[in-house]
């Protein structure tokens, strides 16, 4: 009869049928109880907010981030104890694109610099989707800038790409390239240019590195776990952390955040009456509302970015209701003070619909109709009520 030694599968169980020893993983709840997973993508309030209230980890695009959203990651992380996954870009709308990788360093470093506890922030270093010379020449042309964010105690996820002679060769190369010796948490994509489980399975026996990522594995439990079990079942002691971007999968005209997000808006609006002859009183154009917000940025120290304050003001409660009562009485400034109260709470409680406001340009609609979809109470209710991950361990920070 084959015998299986049990003591070379630390934490994993063996169970025993008809004379025959087969090796069960490991329970899938018990293994994926030890993965934080980031639910990443969420880079406006709404959607960060949702998630945060219904306590999952939350994941951001460093270029999306406007000013607000930065004093809101600043205060999760300070304030609340979180912890935040931030994503370079490159694969932020679902396919790779180009990024200013100089801009989004400079970036990192302001958003480290302004948290007290920069070891809670997960920063995704240079990287090139599905090439690995291009993105071992993106980690060495920016190895001053990655040793620097490394000294400030913020973790550091480093892409292995595809295009070694082998996974093990690859990471060797990127180790060096980095410089932090094991200093760093290994990223491995998930989606396009993944590898193979036999490469990562391999990769593991032979080098066991202290912390893997795993980059946009998805909301696929099956997926998950196999990914989960080619990095444990090696290197039992490899601390394994994920990113999955559910927003876009929730969004479209019959998707649960749409379903929800018209139900919320039809209860607001009962809550609030009738509030259509208030918003007829506003008029404005493109021009003048980025005037609006160029002034608003100044009064109330959003910064110059009209584009960003305007993008804003599409969130349900990213403002305050002093502040929309300012650009009410700004756009509409015949409004009495009744008329300014009732459209800044409308306002506040489902965000500003710009075809409201008369002869406004098509393209702003465009631009901010993702961040309109999503309500603080669409996501959080979501998440609450589908399939969630535990989380009985929380990463710690990587070893100087």
């Amino acid at each position: 009869m084959f015998e299986m030694d049990e003591s070379l599968f630390p934490g994993f169980e063996v169970r025993r049928a008809d004379d025959r020893q087969q090796l069960l993983v490991a329970p899938p709840e018990e293994l994926l109880g030890e993965v934080m997973v980031f639910r990443s993508g969420a880079s406006n309030p709404a959607e960060f907010n949702g998630y945060a209230a219904a306590g999952e980890p939350v994941g951001v695009v460093i270029g999306l981030l406007s000013g607000p959203m930065r004093e809101r990651l600043r205060q999760h992380v300070d304030s609340e104890g979180g912890m935040v996954f931030v994503d370079s870009g490159v694969y932020s709308s679902g396919e790779a694109k180009q990024v200013d990788f100089g801009d989004v360093m400079s970036r990192y470093r302001q958003l480290v610099a302004s948290v007290r506890t920069p070891a809670a922030l997960m920063l995704v270093m240079p990287d090139k989707p599905g090439e690995f010379a291009t993105t071992l020449d993106l980690l060495r042309a920016h190895r001053a800038q990655i040793a620097a964010l490394h000294r400030t105690g913020a973790q550091l996820i480093v892409p292995l790409q595809r295009g070694a002679d082998s996974i093990v060769s690859g990471y060797d190369a990127v180790r060096e390239a980095v410089g932090l010796g094991d200093a760093f948490i290994l990223g491995l994509p998930c989606k396009r240019h993944s590898f193979d489980l036999a490469e990562i399975r391999q990769l593991m026996r032979e080098r066991q590195p202290a912390r893997v990522h795993l980059l946009g594995v998805g909301a696929d439990r099956k997926k998950l776990f196999a990914l989960a079990s080619a990095v444990s079942m090696p290197s039992p002691a490899t601390v394994l952390t994920a990113d999955s971007c559910r927003i876009r999968a929730m969004v479209g005209e019959a998707a649960p955040v749409t379903v929800a997000t018209r139900a919320i808006r039809a209860r607001a609006q009962r809550e609030l009456g009738d509030i259509r002859p208030l918003l007829n009183r506003l008029w404005c154009d493109p021009a003048e509302l980025m005037r609006a917000a160029q002034c608003f940025g100044q009064e109330f120290g959003y910064g110059d970015d009209e584009t960003e304050i305007i993008g804003n003001l599409m969130i349900p409660g990213a403002y305050s209701l002093d502040e929309l009562e300012w650009f009410v009485e700004w756009l509409a400034p015949g409004a009495t003070p009744e008329e300014r109260a009732a459209i800044a709470r409308y306002w506040y409680e489902r965000g500003v619909v710009f075809e409201e406001m008369h002869d406004l340009a098509d393209e702003l609609q465009r631009q901010f109709a993702h961040a309109r979809q999503c309500a603080i109470e669409v996501v959080s209710t979501i998440e609450k009520s589908g399939a969630r991950l535990s989380r009985s361990r929380t990463p710690m920070p990587m070893a100087a």
